[in-house]
């Protein structure tokens, strides 16, 4: 388990750095509530072990139907793109922060700082039944 201290690393990252870039991870989120974009990489990775390379499959997890569009986050399809889409997040010009904080609602709620609090407060109902 994470612990107090790695959470503080992983929120000053997010606030000092201009955008996340993974493979269908959900540090989407973590960065959306700061503001940020998230690159999703979306192509041949030649460098992978065959029968592992298909980064694409990862996008069609369940959890990924809840996206509210594509434009949830920015999808690289081919790396000759990579480049462009960086400089025009640096540049102010492109960002998947609106959608995204779409997808974050969807996913926390409202009032993502209780989150926690429901959790535990859904887990005491359960072994109360």
């Amino acid at each position: 388990m994470p612990s107090k201290e790695d959470f503080a690393l992983q929120s000053n990252i997010c606030e000092h750095t201009e955008f996340v870039g993974n493979i269908a991870s959900s540090m989407v989120f973590d960065f959306v509530a700061h503001n940020k974009s998230c690159l999703f990489f979306d192509y041949e990775q030649p460098q992978l072990k065959k029968g592992i390379r298909d980064i694409g499959q990862n996008y069609n997890y369940i959890h990924f139907r809840s996206m509210p569009s594509k434009e949830a986050a920015l999808f690289i399809r081919n790396k000759e793109n990579l480049t462009q889409t960086v400089k025009d997040i640096i540049d102010g010009n492109l960002s998947s922060v609106g959608e995204g904080k779409k997808w974050f609602e969807t996913i926390v709620g409202p009032t993502p700082t209780l989150a926690s609090d429901k959790i535990w407060e859904s887990i005491d109902s359960i072994l109360k039944q």
